[in-house]
């Protein structure tokens, strides 16, 4: 999970649309990450001491160990233009934390 903090949660989504979903889809789709999913959101109800931030996005891995030592194909070109702009928007430096998910129960 990334977590960011911006004035403009929804500028922020609509950067990540235009510039990270598509680059990531791609990259996904052509093996050249180990990645399996992404996606963000607006935080709409934060609350508690410790949550300072507006927006959030998921990397999602197969496995803890993709997580932590996570493949990128060395000839993959980031979206520099458009990461500079999202990092513009952050007013504060991001906040990242591992999730492994451990039972998941579910309605058939």
């Amino acid at each position: 999970m990334i977590y960011h903090n911006t004035d403009y949660p929804d500028s922020l989504l609509g950067l990540e649309k235009k510039y990270w979903q598509p680059f990531i889809k791609a990259a996904m789709d052509k093996g050249q990450t180990n990645q399996v999913g992404w996606g963000n959101a607006i935080i709409l109800a934060p609350l508690g001491d410790n949550i300072k931030f507006t927006t959030i996005s998921f990397d999602l891995y197969k496995t803890l160990g993709d997580v932590l030592m996570p493949y990128t194909d060395p000839k993959l070109v980031f979206p520099t233009k458009g990461l500079g702009m999202i990092t513009k928007l952050e007013t504060t430096r991001r906040g990242i934390s591992i999730y492994r998910v451990v039972k998941v129960v579910t309605t058939p």
